[in-house]
Parts: C-alpha cells; sequence; structure tokens
C-alpha cells in the first residue's frame, strides 16, 4: 500500500514539474521588440563626426511585453558603402528579456577628411616655392618648367591610362555577363531597374536579382545576406523606391542598386 502511495506521488510530483516548466517556457518572452522608421526615404546626409539626433528622428520601437522601447533605441553601425558617398544604419534595441530587434536603412554619407587643411598646406608651400624660384636665374627657371611640362604629361597618360582601365570594368560590371567583385566588397546586379505591375498582383522582391558575387562568400551565403529596404504595397496604386545591397561574412558592403516598382 505504501509502495502504491510513494508511486502515485512520485507520478503527481513529475506532472506538477512538468506543467510548471511548461507554464514557464510558455511565459517566456522569445519575441524582440518592432523597429519601426515612419519616413524611411526621407533624405538624410550624415557626416563624420555628427550626432545621431537626427538619425534617430522618426524611429520609434514596440515590444509585445515592455510597450513603447523608443528610448532604448541606439544606432549600433554606420558602414560606408563602396561608392563612399552613401551609408547603411544599423538601429538596435534591447527589450527586457533581452530581446535584440535590428533595423537598417540606407542614408548619403560625407567623410570628414583632412582634404581642406592638405590644401591649404599645399597653398603654403606653393607660396614658399613660388618665392624661392624668383631668386632663380632665368635658365633654371626654364630647365624647371621643361621637368613639369614632362612630368605633366607623363601624369595625364597615366590618368588617362585608369579612366579607360575603370570605365572598361564599370563597363564589364554593367553589361550582360560576370559580375565581378570590387576589390574585398561584394557586388549586386539587378535583371531590371523598374517594373510595373497591377493593383493586387504578386511581386517577389528578390525577382529582379540577377547576380551576386563576392571574393570570398559564394552565392549560397550572399543570397541569404541580400538587403532591400523600401516600403511597398501591391494594393496600393504609386511608385515605390527598393533599394537592393548584399553584405558579406566580413561586413564588407556591395554597391546599392536601386528599383522602381509601379503599381496601377
Amino acid at each position: 500500500m505504501r509502495q502504491r502511495l510513494l508511486t502515485f506521488a512520485l507520478v503527481v510530483g513529475c506532472a506538477a514539474l512538468f506543467a510548471v516548466s511548461a507554464i514557464l517556457t510558455m511565459a517566456e518572452d522569445k519575441k524582440a521588440p518592432v523597429i519601426t522608421i515612419e519616413d524611411k526615404d526621407k533624405e538624410i546626409t550624415y557626416r563624420d563626426g555628427d550626432d545621431y539626433a537626427e538619425l534617430l528622428d522618426g524611429v520609434t520601437a514596440k515590444d509585445n511585453r515592455d510597450g513603447d522601447v523608443t528610448d532604448q533605441i541606439f544606432v549600433d553601425s554606420i558602414t560606408a558603402v563602396s561608392d563612399g558617398t552613401r551609408a547603411i544604419v544599423r538601429y538596435a534595441v534591447i527589450d527586457k528579456s533581452n530581446n535584440v530587434g535590428i533595423k537598417t536603412r540606407v542614408i548619403d554619407y560625407e567623410s570628414t577628411g583632412e582634404s581642406g587643411q592638405d590644401a591649404g598646406q599645399t597653398a603654403d608651400n606653393e607660396d614658399s616655392n613660388s618665392d624661392q624660384s624668383e631668386a632663380k636665374s632665368e635658365e633654371q627657371k626654364q630647365e624647371e618648367a621643361k621637368k613639369e611640362d614632362t612630368a605633366s604629361d607623363t601624369a595625364n597618360t597615366e590618368d588617362t591610362k585608369e579612366d579607360t582601365s575603370k570605365d572598361k570594368t564599370d563597363a564589364e560590371n554593367t553589361n550582360e555577363g560576370e559580375l565581378k567583385p570590387n576589390g574585398v566588397n561584394p557586388a549586386i546586379r539587378l535583371t531590371e531597374s523598374a517594373r510595373t505591375i497591377k493593383v493586387g498582383e504578386t511581386f517577389d522582391i528578390l525577382s529582379v536579382i540577377d547576380q551576386v558575387v563576392d571574393d570570398q562568400d559564394d552565392v549560397s551565403v550572399l543570397s541569404r545576406r541580400i538587403h532591400a529596404d523600401g516600403q511597398y504595397n501591391t494594393s496600393v496604386p504609386g511608385t515605390y523606391t527598393i533599394r537592393y545591397y548584399v553584405m558579406d561574412t566580413n561586413n564588407n558592403t556591395s554597391n546599392i542598386e536601386e528599383f522602381t516598382l509601379t503599381v496601377q
């Protein structure tokens, strides 16, 4: 009798533990907050050293448990793309259960280099050289002029070769054929730059991807790392812009290709 009671108690205890475990598992928060950018197509120009006030303007976040967590949003990274004129902003937010929400957007970008200071230094050097040259004889001036002309011709020749090579590379990537990565940066190409569909017609957002390439990652890896930024609604007539790019496993970012979807 005691053995039966003990067995029954063990069964009931195990069942109770299982029920408690199931309840705790169901109650566990595993859903990340959702970040929303009110006007994702708003033109923003970020310069190195700027604060993030404009980047965070109009960006909100809500969590299924914590509610409004907009004040917890932060800029996780700003990555300049290969053309150097645009960058990808990565927003992140963490709820009380440590679930992380991520959102990205493309913005205009300006790098604050030291070109202005260098130009000033060059001007000072030129003034100094000018003062020194006034003390030189006429023959020395003529000799230096010949050398400068020769150097200028050589530089122009090299620039022409470089431009020709660049144009050739761009043409190879623009024309139909094999797409090549831009150094360590991956590259992406679309089958078309615009498409018109009817209201209610289905649109596969990845159907316009022609090729993605990288110096290390293969297509199977890159295809899972394609980003398409932009909002569209096939039920509402309008013109929508979608920006495509791909980021490899080393976080190198490709060129950005813009696609226009017209719903009518």
